[in-house]
């Protein structure tokens, strides 16, 4: 008996021709896929190539959730030298806590702080997104603990709470992120 092999996921493709298919457009991708680069001059490369980054923001603009980047608390040269000007060197440390972590804590309840625009809600709408629909975004594909995805669904209602200082940061912090954030194949309409 031959063993089964895993089919590979469509959902990457799916969504680059997804644009084109709505709109009747002949596809970017095809083009450039048929088109022999050694035979281009330089400017036609550079063609190529502005195409092609117009194509990925795009993509990632149409469904940001699979495009998601977190970051990983390195500290860059920048930091760094800014972190230099208030703190003794022996007080600055060698990586912050980050997007990364809280992904792959694999505690039922993670508490997450930290001060204005640190990317607490935007790590905390992805997880949600993650445990409601059992998707992951590319760049967690490999990362992300599996005893965290939730089980195939089973017919059972997901119950998952979204806590707000009140309405007013609900209304304009957590709700804009979660239509943002949201997976668009989940969306109706």
């Amino acid at each position: 008996m031959k063993p089964i092999k895993p089919r590979k996921s469509r959902r990457r493709s799916n969504i680059v021709r997804s644009k084109w298919l709505l709109t009747g457009e002949e596809s970017p991708v095809k083009e450039i896929k048929e088109t022999n680069i050694k035979s281009l001059s330089k400017e036609e490369k550079l063609t190529k190539i502005t195409a092609l980054k117009e194509l990925i923001k795009s993509l990632k603009n149409e469904d940001p959730f699979y495009y998601y980047e977190p970051n990983d608390g390195s500290i860059t040269a920048e930091k760094k030298a800014f972190l230099e000007k208030y703190l003794m060197p022996d007080d600055i440390p060698p990586s912050l806590d980050s997007q990364l972590d809280v992904h792959k804590c694999a505690s039922p309840i993670i508490a997450v702080t930290g001060g204005n625009q640190s990317s607490k809600t935007v790590s905390l709408v992805i997880e949600a997104y993650v445990q409601a629909t059992g998707e992951l975004p590319l760049s967690l594909k490999d990362i992300y603990p599996a005893e965290k995805l939730p089980s195939p669904y089973s017919g059972q209602i997901k119950n998952l709470r979204v806590v707000g200082v009140d309405y007013k940061q609900l209304m304009n912090t957590l709700l804009p992120a979660f239509m943002q954030w949201c997976p668009r194949k989940f969306l109706k309409n």
